[in-house]
This record gives structure tokens, C-alpha cells and sequence, in this order.
């Protein structure tokens, strides 16, 4: 977990700076920054480090309806605009056992931004007032997530909540509402080609007649965009074998991989309702991993290269990676890659624009195209000692962050080393290294980076020479054969593996890893009050009533990426564990692997799921079996926020398990 955003001080002194600047020419009109969610200490910082700001924007989604109380707990005192909500985000809810997420119907939705308004206008004394999202349709993570509308227009049902909230009267065309949103009521998980029978089940308020749209799409390489433009998937014409009915069948696709089924629920007068199902069309990579003999869809073995391995030479050259991947504001970002201006070298180099003053940008060369770690691709770059280019400012003082190896190890296809350095730019061209030494390059996706922040005015710079390189001294640029020094796999191991089970046994992690208010944090791992099984179970205990901690099980103990270790857990199925709450309602993450690519030894999977605790003891799963498991360092995890009061919850029979571990 990163550190709760916010916590800098000298974010919220250069927010307070800028406020002061706009009272100063503009005293008449009050000044308002926005947060997303309300984590860390972002609302202690506003209030005592931003006097001149007058109100607070907030957006939050999962979380809205307590907005007020845990406002107040957080000590806010200052006017507050709710602006953004909605239903539960992506980002906060978890993952189902073939990696995709479960979307709410738009019935389900209507209830969310219901309760949401009603909480939002009872606090009459504090909250000035509220912004739905979205007032249009978009595809982020589902082609429905938070758009109140259809493309074509057609509302769905939180818009007449919001009509009724905010008019006091229904509207008079209201939405179809979905009774049964169980489309499918067989396995989800499949073979490809299979047939599955759909069904769903809606009424109309009005009495009109309903009819059905069905679509098939790929599932989007992404759940979480961070708000940026996200492409619509394909989708799968002539699947269904009726439409415009309430059941149908459908054929799926012969290619593995997640799809999503929708059903649109139309009355014919410009309202409908959404629901959608997430499915599984089995299938694994014919790539055998390099460490293994099993199959792997997540670490396929990459095309080897020969040095020096180019990104950039000269225009008009097939390069191997791609810059496909813009970030930030788009828009104002040019690439000219046959610049003749003064090249470094040849007839061309590259010329780069960023025609804003400010926000920031930048370009990802990739391979494949447009990919963020959802697709294999890349290339095994084992041999190289250096990455090296060359640049030139327009003016002189342009600030750049240039890297490679942007996409981390909670996506599928990760890239195996992440270097950045950042560079105040002259004139004059220089050399840029950044040396390689043992780094694990035997993936590397997103071979080059740049990104910038607006300095002030318009940036132009010049890049020519990009590439990766042996020295001198390394074996010939034919040798194929090198093998990478810096990620061993981990030491293999039997299962079930118990990371804990009783007090006073020996287990291979290390409860080490304490993180946030950590002084907060207190465990007990002799604990005897109501094991789950044998004598002790393990108690844990945050003391604060807001803030964040977390702690991290390590191998070896108070390690971040830096010391080989951990352990090669091939073949695990899941890991298991079982929870209870000391009051029940308590929300805690849990997971296995927290260090990223950016360290030389990073855990080789991530995977987390949010738990809301009950009294009494529950299983949980997190599924395992697609992962690569050849390098898992953070055995296990949780983090969690202050709710308002101290927290105390017990753990115990915590375990990753094969497909016939004893239960």
C-alpha cells in the first residue's frame, strides 16, 4: 500500500499559496480545492496549513454515505461540497475468482445515489451541496458503470431518484426496474465455443411493454482509468440467438479471455435499465514459463535481442516499441519524429512538444501498441549494462523524467524492471545513463518514458539515440544465452504453506512490515480469546481513531525490494485465511505482495481483496491460481484506515493452498 496521499505538507502550503493569490485578486468570491476521499490526513493538513481556502470539495463514491461523520472525526470544520458520487467505485470493491469485478444493476445503482443525497441534505450545517457523476455515458471499466445515460441518450433509473430528490415529484416516464439480475444461472467459467442460456427478469412502473437488448464485449484491459479516456472493447455481433427478449442464448468466443454479457431492459420511450454479467472463456498460454514446467498466462518467455537494441535512431525506421501510450493532458502533447533540427546524429531526431502551461503529460513507447500490461508482448533484454540517449532542451531548464518499464506487477503482463531519472535539460545535447547492473530485464514492455509537469510556459525538446546497450567488457552482442543476476526465484516450498497457525511455531514470514501510524499498531499472537482453531489465534489492535496503518509479513524480516528471499509458491490455488471482527463492521484490506517492479526484488503477484469484518469467524479466499508465483516476498497483508474509533479484529489459519490442501 503507498502512503495515503496528502500527507506532504509542502502540497498543501503550495495550495494555500495559490489561494492567497486568488483572494488577493478576487476577494469577493470564496476558494475551493477538491480531494479525492478523505484518506491520510488530507483534512487535518487543510485546516491547519490552508486558511484561505473556504471550502472543501470531496469526491467519493463507496464511501458517501458517511461523509459527514467521518468528516467531522477527521476534525473538518470548513463548508464542504460533495463533487463527485456515485455508485461504488471499481477501485473499491474486490475481484471475483477469474480476476473480473461485478457491476451493480442500474436498479441497484438508483438505491446508491438515494442514499447518498438523503445523507448528503441532512447535513444542513456543513454541506453546501452535491454533483452527481456522470451526466452522460463513458466507458470506464464497463461500458456502464457510472454514465446515468445510454449513448443514445436513453436515462436510466438514478436519474429519476435524482429528479424526485431534487423536485419533489417523480418524473413522469420512469425507468424499467430489474427484479433479477441472475443472467446466468450456470457455471461462468467456461469453455470456448459453449452456449449459455440468459434470462432476465424486470417490471415497468408505468406499465409500458419491455423489450431487450443483448451485447457480448471483450472485457477492458482495466478496471481502475484514474478518470483518463478508456476505449471502448470490441464486441460480438450475432451471438445471441433472439433479441429483444427476456431470454436468449449465447454463443462465446473460441478465443480465451473475460467477457461481459449486457442486457439493456428498454421501455420505448427514451428510459431502460442496465444489468451485465462478467464470464470466463477458459483457456491457457501454449508459453511455457522460464522457471517451470507448468503453463503460465502471466510471465510468457519474451523474443530475445541483440545489442545495442534501438528505441529511436532515425525517422523512417521500424522500431520495436511503439509511443502509443499518451498520459496525462493528451491533447497538448506532439511528437515530430523527423525533426531535422540540429539531430544529434543522421539526418532527424525527435521533437517533442507540450503546448500547455501547466497540468502534466507524457508518452509510453510500447510493445504491443496501446497496452497497459493486459496483453504478452515485450522483450527479453537480459544482457544489457545501460540504457542510454541523448537530449536537448529548446531553451535550457526544461524538467524531464525519462524511464522505462512503467507497468506493474498487479497487472498480468508486467514489466520486470522500472528505472526513471529525471533531468534538467540545456541547449546543448548530453548523454543520459541509467545503468541496468543486475536488473531482471526479461520482460520489458514499455521500453521508453517520458513524462513533465507545466513549468510555466509551452516545452520543446529534442531526443535522438535511444537504446539499450552492452559494455565494453560483456560477452559479444550474439551471446543469448546470458542469464539475469538479480531475480533468483524464490526457495520452493511444500503446501499447504502456513504463514500462521498457533503462537510459538517458527513460520518462513516475518510480521515486520509495519506501515502508516505505526505506533498505533499492536499484535498479539498468543491470543486466547476464541480461537478459530487450537489455542491461540492473533489478535490485532490499531488505537486511532483516524489516520492508516498496516503491517507487512516479510522474507527476510524488514526487507522492501531490496535482499534476495522470499518464496516460490508454483502451483498455489489460494490463499486462505479466517477473520473476525471484535464488533463486527470493521473494513480491512487484506493481500499477498506489496513490493513492485521498481525494486530489484519485487514480489512477482499482487493480490488484495477490502473485508468488511463480522463478529463471527468467516474464510476468506483470495484466488491465486492463474498468478506467478515464482517470487512472493509479502506473504501477507492488511491495511486499514481510522473508522472513527479504535479497531481490534483476530486472525488465524492463514495459509496459501494447493488444489488438494487439506481444509
Amino acid at each position: 500500500m503507498e502512503v495515503a496521499a496528502g500527507d506532504n505538507p509542502a502540497i498543501w502550503s503550495h495550495i494555500e499559496h495559490l489561494a492567497r493569490l486568488v483572494k488577493a485578486e478576487d476577494p469577493n468570491h470564496p476558494t475551493m480545492s477538491v480531494i479525492a476521499e478523505m484518506g491520510g490526513r488530507k483534512i487535518e493538513a487543510i485546516h491547519k496549513l490552508c486558511p484561505s481556502l473556504d471550502i472543501i470539495g470531496i469526491n467519493s463514491y463507496g464511501g458517501a454515505t458517511s461523509i459527514a461523520e467521518r468528516y467531522r472525526k477527521s476534525g473538518g470544520s470548513k463548508p464542504y461540497i460533495v463533487t463527485e458520487f456515485g455508485p461504488v467505485g471499481t477501485w473499491e470493491i474486490p475481484k471475483n475468482s477469474f480476476g473480473a469485478i461485478e457491476e451493480p444493476t442500474s436498479t441497484e445503482k438508483a438505491k446508491t445515489y438515494g442514499d447518498v443525497l438523503q445523507k448528503i441534505s441532512s447535513d444542513k450545517e456543513l454541506c453546501l451541496g452535491s454533483y452527481a457523476f456522470l451526466w452522460g455515458n463513458k466507458q470506464e471499466g464497463t461500458a456502464t458503470w457510472f454514465g446515468l445515460l445510454l449513448p443514445d441518450g436513453t436515462k436510466l433509473s438514478p436519474v429519476d431518484v435524482l429528479t424526485e430528490k431534487w423536485s419533489g415529484k417523480p418524473p413522469a416516464n420512469r425507468c424499467p426496474a430489474i427484479t433479477s439480475s441472475t443472467l446466468i444461472k450456470t457455471e461462468r467459467s467456461v469453455k470456448p465455443g459453449d452456449k449459455l442460456q440468459l434470462a432476465i427478469a424486470a417490471t415497468d412502473p408505468d406499465g409500458d411493454k419491455l423489450t431487450v437488448k443483448w451485447r457480448l464485449m471483450a472485457e477492458a484491459g482495466s478496471y481502475v482509468t484514474g478518470g483518463f479516456h478508456q476505449d471502448a472493447p470490441p464486441e460480438f455481433a450475432g451471438k445471441f440467438s433472439t433479441e429483444n427478449q427476456m431470454e436468449t442464448s449465447v454463443q462465446m468466443p473460441d478465443q480465451p479471455g473475460i467477457y461481459r454479457i449486457y442486457a439493456e431492459v428498454q421501455d420505448g420511450k427514451g428510459a431502460s435499465a442496465v444489468a451485465n454479467v462478467p464470464v470466463q472463456v477458459k483457456g491457457n498460454s501454449t508459453t511455457v514459463a522460464a522457471n517451470t514446467n507448468t503453463k503460465s498466462v502471466a510471465t510468457p518467455v519474451n523474443e530475445k535481442v541483440k545489442f545495442p537494441f534501438v528505441v529511436y535512431k532515425e525517422s523512417g525506421m521500424e522500431n520495436p516499441f511503439v509511443p502509443s501510450g499518451y498520459m496525462g493532458n493528451a491533447a497538448a502533447l506532439q511528437l515530430k519524429p523527423d525533426c531535422v533540427e540540429s539531430p544529434f546524429e543522421g539526418k532527424t531526431c525527435l521533437q517533442v512538444e507540450y503546448k500547455e502551461a501547466a497540468d502534466w503529460g507524457g508518452v509510453v513507447w510500447q510493445s504491443p501498441a496501446d497496452d497497459w500490461g493486459d496483453k504478452p508482448g515485450g522483450f527479453d533484454l537480459s544482457g544489457a549494462r545501460k540504457f542510454t540517449f541523448k537530449v536537448r532542451g529548446n531553451k535550457g531548464g526544461e524538467v524531464v523524467t525519462f524511464g522505462f518499464g512503467l507497468i506493474g506487477n498487479d497487472k498480468k503482463f508486467f514489466d520486470t524492471t522500472k528505472k526513471e531519472t529525471k533531468v534538467t535539460l540545456t541547449k546543448e545535447w548530453q548523454t543520459v545513463e541509467i545503468e541496468l547492473g543486475d536488473s531482471d530485464l526479461t520482460r520489458i514492455k514499455s521500453g521508453f518514458f517520458f513524462s513533465l509537469a507545466g513549468q510555466g510556459e509551452p516545452i520543446k525538446f529534442f531526443l535522438d539515440q535511444i537504446q539499450y546497450e552492452k559494455d565494453a567488457n560483456s560477452a559479444s552482442s550474439g551471446d543469448s544465452e546470458m542469464k539475469p543476476a538479480a531475480s533468483p526465484a524464490g526457495v520452493k516450498t511444500n503446501l499447504p504453506f502456513v504463514v500462521f497457525a498457533e503462537s510459538g511455531v517458527e513460520y518462513p514470514f516475518i510480521p515486520s512490515g509495519f506501515m502508516g501510524n505505526t505506533g498505533a499498531l499492536q499484535l498479539k499472537p498468543d491470543c486466547q480469546e476464541n480461537p478459530f482453531e487450537g489455542k491461540t489465534c492473533l489478535q490485532v489492535e490499531y488505537k486511532e481513531a483516524a489516520d492508516w496503518g498496516g503491517v507487512v509479513w516479510q522474507s527476510p524480516a524488514n526487507d522492501w525490494g531490496d535482499q534476495a528471499g522470499g518464496f516460490d509458491l508454483t502451483g498455489t490455488k489460494k490463499l486462505s485465511f479466517k477473520v473476525r471482527g471484535n464488533k463486527g463492521g470493521e473494513v480491512v484490506t487484506f493481500g499477498v505482495g506489496l513490493i513492485k517492479n521498481d525494486k530489484k526484488f519485487f514480489d512477482t503477484t499482487k493480490k488484495d481483496t477490502k473485508i468488511t469484518l463480522t463478529k463471527e469467524w468467516q474464510t476468506v479466499e483470495i484466488e491465486l491460481s492463474d498468478s506467478d508465483l515464482s517470487r512472493i516476498k509479502s506473504g501477507f497483508w492488511f491495511s486499514l484506515e481510522g473508522q472513527g474509533n479504535p479497531i481490534k479484529f483476530y486472525l488465524d489459519q492463514i495459509r496459501f493452498e494447493g488444489p488438494e490442501s487439506p481444509q
